[in-house]
């Protein structure tokens, strides 16, 4: 009778094919010694998708929760959890209303099953409906307090919210007002109620997130960065900052980039009075720009402080 293969062996097997779903289904059925390390690479990294007029009985939301409920220590295995609000199936997108995380309960009973360290609330529509944006609040009450208490979460690093409006800017920085794990949180397309613009985050509460990277991308007006720049709230440990503005008047990467990056280093200097001041900016070390053309041109400041303070430029 031939020894074992050693277990060792067999997970090195299995890690070479991660990413390979229909093997790691195979290589699960194989052999007792290959469920484990097989199922740990399948839920790894977890997509809900919206339902499809396709779909008949339990939604992919309602299933993956009947999977947990009957296969407990699958819990374990999901690290990244991406909620998907609204996906392009074939030449059409789907309903307007996402009703499935609107009125449904089963996602706020999967979230608290899982220790993650990712989670992600993006659109996949290929931007057909570019004027829809989930309203935070009218999520139910169980959905707002689950994933609330997924960014207050010790494991969770990464967070990124798509295609979201919130009431007030209280409300947004409010959501991870209790997270100090996270470390890179990326919006996009978040937007704000102008009627309650506002209310800002409160004097008397300090909020001190371990941020090292802060990506704010489309956002009209740029108001969403504003409001993280605030004497309570301390900034001082992020490394780097990424900002894609909307576009106004198009822009090629060659004959505008230095204005975008002019416009910036000036809207930078006008709204603090000290700019070594912004963000706790003694550790920025990249600053990634997108686009941000503006109707009138400004004079660029280049101050000693710019290039001591940036080490390095990246662009989109």
């Amino acid at each position: 009778m031939s020894p074992p293969v050693p277990q060792e062996l067999i997970d090195l097997i299995v890690g070479n094919l991660a990413g390979d779903a229909p093997s790691l289904k195979s290589c699960s059925l194989t052999a007792q010694a290959f469920v484990r390390p097989s199922q740990m690479l399948l839920f790894r990294s977890i997509e809900i998708l919206p339902p499809t007029p396709s779909h008949s009985g339990d939604n992919p939301c309602q299933r993956f929760y009947k999977q947990l409920s009957s296969s407990s220590h699958l819990a374990s295995y999901v690290r990244q959890l991406h909620i998907v609000l609204k996906v392009r199936v074939k030449d059409q997108v789907t309903a307007n209303d996402p009703s499935w995380i609107m009125s449904g309960r089963t996602l706020s009973l999967v979230l608290p099953l899982l220790t993650l360290n990712h989670i992600s609330l993006v659109d996949k529509s290929a931007r057909e409906t570019a004027g829809w944006k989930l309203n935070w609040s009218r999520l139910s009450r169980s959905l707002r307090s689950a994933l609330t208490a997924v960014f207050s979460s010790p494991t969770l690093r990464f967070v990124q919210l798509q295609w979201i409006t919130m009431r007030s800017p209280r409300e947004l920085l409010s959501l991870f007002c209790d997270a100090t794990s996270p470390k890179w949180l990326q919006l996009s397309c978040v937007s704000i109620d102008p009627t309650h613009e506002d209310e800002s985050w409160p004097q008397s509460r300090a909020w001190r997130p371990k941020l090292t990277t802060l990506s704010v991308s489309e956002i009209s007006g740029d108001t969403c960065t504003s409001h993280f720049i605030h004497p309570r709230i301390d900034l001082s440990g992020l490394t780097k900052l990424a900002i894609l503005v909307p576009r106004m008047n198009g822009w090629k990467f060659g004959s505008d980039v230095v204005p975008a990056l002019e416009n910036l280093i000036t809207l930078i200097l006008a709204r603090f009075s000290v700019a070594t001041d912004m963000l706790g900016v003694e550790k920025l070390t990249t600053l990634s720009v997108g686009y941000m053309c503006g109707e009138q041109a400004r004079n660029p400041v280049w101050d000693a402080f710019m290039f001591n303070w940036m080490q390095k430029w990246s662009w989109w």
